[in-house]
């Protein structure tokens, strides 16, 4: 589990309540199983950038601006 995946996890759980959407709402549109978006949300365990931008289409988000929120984060915590 690495940091990048712990806070990609939280983006994406963020999302997902923002838009009231269940773990079993998202997993059906994306294929893949409760736990399994459970496990991202978490950072147990890495998710591809083709998963990440099926699970962001599902709540139609784009991707790349959770990427890049994500690395604004990581930048203002260096400062």
């Amino acid at each position: 589990m690495s940091d990048i995946d712990v806070r990609i996890g939280i983006k994406l759980k963020k999302l997902r309540e923002s838009k009231n959407l269940s773990l079993n709402d998202v997993g059906t549109k994306v294929g893949k199983a409760r736990n399994t978006i459970h496990a991202y949300e978490k950072g147990k365990i890495s998710i591809s950038v083709h998963v990440l931008k099926s699970i962001c289409d599902a709540m139609n988000y784009n991707y790349i601006d959770l990427l890049q929120e994500i690395v604004d984060d990581l930048k203002d915590r260096e400062k």
